[in-house]
């Protein structure tokens, strides 16, 4: 296999059991939904995705459940 392929399945494995699979299972299925999108992200689309994963890095996010909580769900 690959080696990013095998890193990236090591690292989706280990966090699969943690507490943030729902938040990994969220960002796998907008990246999967895009997927079929022929139009490449605007320069403010990636700007918007790394500065999200900055605050991502720095805690700054929502569980699943606070964001559902949030939402009256």
């Amino acid at each position: 296999m690959e080696p990013i392929l095998d890193d990236l399945l090591f690292k989706v494995k280990t966090i699969i059991h943690g507490p943030d699979a729902d938040l990994l299972k969220v960002i796998v299925d907008m990246l999967y939904e895009r997927h079929d999108d022929d139009l490449p992200l605007t320069p403010e689309e990636l700007t918007d995705l790394k500065e999200r994963e900055v605050a991502v890095r720095q805690g700054e996010y929502l569980t699943v459940e606070e964001l559902d909580q949030e939402l009256g769900g």
